[in-house]
């Protein structure tokens, strides 16, 4: 806008010059127009002046909100550091030093256990997820859907819908649901979505889901068209116990939506000691 105001400025003082040149020739048209350009051309020019302090304006605006911006990104790296690290002493308060381990029973024989990423890398997703496996969360929920990729569990039971809303108003109740179980992202390149990892959906939980097959590029950070980058799906377990029980569910009959048809629900949850592994 400000080059398209400096060329009119330019054509017309050049106008300007050129009928006052022609004036002096005896060509020009009369005084009038002149004087009706030199016009024209304070006009362009006041409306320079105005631009000017517009632009200084904002440039004086611009550096308020960059320094905002900073101010709130140190805010928010200050509260993730703080989160973080009472997420860590929690967990070590609660659960040992680790290795972390948590078992989810569908059954008194059947059972996947899952041991936590390492506590320094995702202290406060291990430790959100933790707490709803020891505060049994998860219990009378199920795993609901089965995809080529990933095999999901949720506090939902599409099967009972009275127990279905009791889930839900427990998780409302406790601030897992709408909003997540997360209060923000975790993601460590150190422990991606590799096959048979377990990892949060991309609201931050509660829902969870298992990898089966390498995901890193369908879950992990992401580049997507018209969408920009995109952070990676928090990951925080393996399995490592109940791969045979991950088989099984996968190869019940599924709908179209592939949601199973059969329902498979999560009986029991808990924190394993790590010396009893």
């Amino acid at each position: 806008e400000c080059d398209r105001y400096y060329r009119d400025l330019i054509n017309c003082e050049e106008s300007l010059d050129q009928a006052k040149q022609d004036n002096v020739n005896n060509e020009a048209p009369s005084s009038h127009t002149v004087k009706q350009l030199s016009d024209q051309v304070q006009a362009l020019q006041n409306q320079g002046k105005m631009k000017e302090a517009m632009l200084e304006e904002m440039g004086f605006t611009i550096n308020d909100a960059k320094k905002e911006i900073q101010s709130w990104k140190v805010k928010s790296e200050s509260l993730v550091e703080k989160v973080n690290f009472r997420s860590r002493r929690d967990v070590l308060k609660q659960y040992g030093p680790g290795p972390h381990y948590v078992q989810i029973a569908l059954s008194q024989e059947e059972t996947i256990l899952l041991k936590m990423a390492p506590l320094d890398l995702m202290s406060h997703t291990i430790h959100i997820f933790m707490n709803l496996i020891q505060e049994k969360m998860y219990v009378g929920g199920t795993f609901l859907l089965a995809r080529e990729h990933i095999l999901v569990a949720a506090p939902i039971d599409a099967f009972d819908p009275e127990n279905n809303q009791r889930l839900e108003e427990e998780m409302v109740d406790e601030g897992y649901f709408p909003d997540g179980a997360l209060l923000f992202h975790q993601y460590s390149p150190e422990f991606p979505h590799a096959k048979y990892t377990v990892g949060f959906s991309s609201t931050g939980g509660p829902l969870f889901y298992i990898n089966i097959q390498d995901n890193i590029k369908a879950h992990g950070p992401r580049h997507i068209d018209n969408e920009g980058d995109v952070e990676g799906d928090p990951v925080f377990a393996e399995v490592v116990e109940g791969f045979e029980v991950i088989q099984r569910i996968l190869a019940l009959p599924r709908n179209e939506d592939d949601s199973l048809n059969t329902r498979v629900q999560i009986v029991d949850t808990y924190v394993v000691e790590s010396d009893d592994k």
